[in-house]
C-alpha cells in the first residue's frame, strides 16, 4: 500500500491550479491511498475544495479488477 498527499501553498508537493479554480473552486487539498494484491487495486481519494465560499470534501474510492482477455 502507498499514500500520496498534496496540500495548496505546499513548496514541495503543492497543488496547481487554473485561474478559475482558484477564483471558483481552489482545492486545498488531496490525497490518495493506493493498495495492489494479486489482481486488485484499491483506492481511496479525498479532495478537499473551497468552492463558492465553502469547505467540501469528495470522496472516491473503488476496485479495479484485472481481466484477462483471450483473442483465440
Amino acid at each position: 500500500m502507498f499514500n500520496v498527499e498534496a496540500k495548496a501553498g505546499s513548496d514541495t508537493f503543492g497543488i496547481v491550479q487554473s485561474p478559475f479554480m482558484l477564483e471558483k473552486a481552489k482545492t486545498k487539498a488531496f490525497r490518495i491511498n493506493l493498495s495492489v494484491k494479486d489482481c486488485e487495486l484499491n483506492y481511496h481519494e479525498v479532495t478537499s475544495l473551497h468552492i463558492y465560499g465553502k469547505d467540501f470534501e469528495h470522496v472516491d474510492e473503488s476496485i479495479l479488477f484485472r481481466v484477462k482477455y483471450d483473442q483465440s
